[in-house]
């Protein structure tokens, strides 16, 4: 191709036809320029697409680890429901003579759960442009929210749980009257089980000990009511992504 224009100009001066010549070599520069503009089109819009999958690959596997979130959230109620019942059940009676003492241990066992939100992609893709593509900005917003502030306020909740959970199982376990029990092996006791279930009945008779069951509950409930809040706030930006995707041609 070059050579051809390269003979075309070589008998335009041959035959002296400067004008001709000019205007030629002027078509040819506009005609090169043409190329590399389209060429430059052509790239751009290829790295367009390009990012566009990225973005929405990133999207898909968001709704993967919310996905997660959600199974983890639902479990998280059901354990903060359970802890509630167990200590409803201690502060519904003054008497606990006609209880076993391992249901009573069952009962006031202090645990918390420790299960946070999944960021691994967020994170991964957080200190990329790709998360930054997406063009619905209030979406945008929304994931930057979800794995910032709501995620800050939730794990606060869980340090808070496991702060104070950590403080009852000083009173109710790590005390000099009562041996633990955690081992789940034959190991002999300084005392034997009835005296060992006096000093939990005396514990659950004291003043200290239903103040601890009474705000173990207050606990409990205040943070299944973020649990809650966090596990909807999943579920609607689950479903926001899932509906931008499917508008975006992902799931043809």
């Amino acid at each position: 191709m070059l050579k051809f224009f390269k003979n075309i100009r070589r008998t335009l001066l041959d035959k002296n036809k400067l004008g001709q010549y000019l205007k030629y070599a002027l078509g040819e520069i506009l005609l090169v320029v043409l190329g590399i503009l389209i060429a430059l089109q052509v790239n751009n819009w290829n790295q367009d697409r390009i990012e566009k999958q990225h973005t929405l690959d990133y999207l898909n596997d968001l709704t993967v680890d919310i996905a997660l979130d959600l199974e983890n959230l639902e479990d998280h109620i059901q354990f903060l429901d359970d802890m509630s019942n167990r200590k409803r059940t201690l502060l519904k009676q003054i008497s606990h003579e006609h209880l076993e003492m391992d249901t009573i241990i069952k009962l006031v066992m202090p645990i918390y759960l420790t299960k946070p939100i999944i960021d691994r992609t967020y994170q991964k893709y957080n200190s990329t442009n790709i998360s930054k593509l997406i063009d619905n900005k209030e979406l945008y917003n929304n994931i930057n929210t979800y794995y910032t502030t709501v995620k800050t306020r939730y794990l606060t909740h869980v340090v808070w749980d496991e702060k104070y959970t950590l403080e009852e199982a000083e009173f109710w376990y790590y005390n000099d009257e009562f041996e633990s029990r955690y081992l789940d092996e034959d190991l002999p006791f300084l005392h034997n089980d009835s005296i060992q279930k006096a000093v939990l009945e005396a514990q659950l008779k004291s003043v200290k000990g239903r103040n601890l069951l009474r705000t173990s509950l207050f606990r409990k409930k205040r943070i299944k009511t973020y649990v809650v809040e966090v596990q909807n706030r999943a579920l609607e930006l689950s479903n926001d992504i899932k509906d931008y995707l499917k508008a975006s041609g992902y799931y043809n």
